[in-house]
């Protein structure tokens, strides 16, 4: 018997669901590495980078995963940041 389109969209909906799931589960644990690491602790960045002085951990938070999904080849983190503070 073959399946009707409905059935075959509604899967790849499923699947598509399922997909941004893990996505956003290893994203997460990725943001919780990042915030515990001394290097990017968000008092040494304020320290070490004027142009940081007034960002906030969400706002870092924002940047980090933005770079994760757009900026990864443009330049380092650091000099993501900068960029789009």
């Amino acid at each position: 018997m073959k399946t009707h389109i409905d059935d075959e969209i509604f899967k790849a909906k499923d699947f598509i669901s399922e997909l941004k799931a893990v996505e956003e589960i290893y994203y997460r644990d990725i943001v919780e590495k990042f915030l515990k690491s001394p290097v990017y602790s968000l008092e040494i960045l304020k320290d070490s980078f004027p142009e940081l002085k007034n960002l906030k951990e969400i706002e870092l938070v924002h940047h980090f995963r933005d770079y994760m999904m757009n900026g990864l080849n443009d330049s380092d983190f650091i000099e993501y940041l900068i960029d789009n503070v």
